[in-house]
């Protein structure tokens, strides 16, 4: 069933309100999902933190050798994502040698999309 409402934005202006806000809440799911796999690992012992890094790359490695070999598509990053690897990218040193998936140049772009989201409201002096 479609609701049209007509006004001053057009038709289904309600309906764009709608998917607004489930693509915020499932931002805020991913923030919130990165918060606490940071605090797990904040908490967890170097030889825990060793074992699951060495489980992680392995498989990035796999899934980054198949996307090579055009096996399955690029992967979609969604915004949580992307955000987690501009603050990384702010927050590390040599984070460069941690991207296997994206280039660099990518989270910079990253990083300049959301600085230009963020940057709405001031006004420049």
């Amino acid at each position: 069933m479609k609701v049209a409402f007509q006004g001053d934005r057009g038709y289904f202006y309600g309906m764009n309100i709608l998917y607004n806000v489930k693509n915020g809440v499932g931002f805020m799911m991913g923030i919130l999902q990165y918060g606490f796999l940071f605090l797990r690992a904040f908490f967890s012992s170097r030889a825990t933190l060793a074992a699951q890094m060495v489980a992680l790359r392995s498989q990035l490695a796999l899934s980054k050798n198949r996307i090579e070999q055009k096996k399955y598509p690029k992967p979609k990053f969604t915004p949580a994502f992307r955000v987690l690897w501009v603050v990384l990218s702010k927050v590390l040193t040599g984070w460069e040698d941690l991207v296997a998936l994206m280039q660099p140049a990518t989270v910079k772009r990253w990083y300049s999309a959301l600085d230009g989201v963020c940057r709405c409201g001031s006004s420049p002096r």
